[in-house]
């Protein structure tokens, strides 16, 4: 029959291996998990970066669209203002003209 204790031992000594290696961290192993935990940290500021820099551009989109609209609005109350100044003085000119000839007929 084999005998189960060289096994055993063997067994014994990898799980007490790599405990080991888990609470004795080298130099490199601390500095891989430093690596990671910068990377961790920047990938969340790029994140929030994002974030905030969409929410900006969000608003000012809405912002000129807003803009826009207002301003294509004053336009054309311009225009409309325009157009009825235009239509009054012509109303007065054709009133002076008319005028001009019965004047003249008279």
């Amino acid at each position: 029959m084999i005998s189960t204790t060289p096994k055993f031992l063997a067994g014994t000594l990898c799980m007490l291996a790599l405990a080991a290696c888990d609470s004795n961290d080298g130099p490199m192993e601390q500095a891989g998990e430093r690596a990671d935990e910068a990377y961790e940290e920047v990938k969340e500021s790029a994140g929030e970066a994002y974030e905030e820099a969409r929410e900006g551009a969000e608003d000012t989109y809405e912002k000129a669209r807003k803009g826009s609209s207002e301003a294509l609005q004053a336009t054309e109350d311009a225009l409309e203002d325009a157009a009825d100044a235009a239509a009054e003085q012509a109303e007065e000119t054709a009133d002076k003209v008319e005028k001009a000839a019965d004047d003249l007929s008279s």
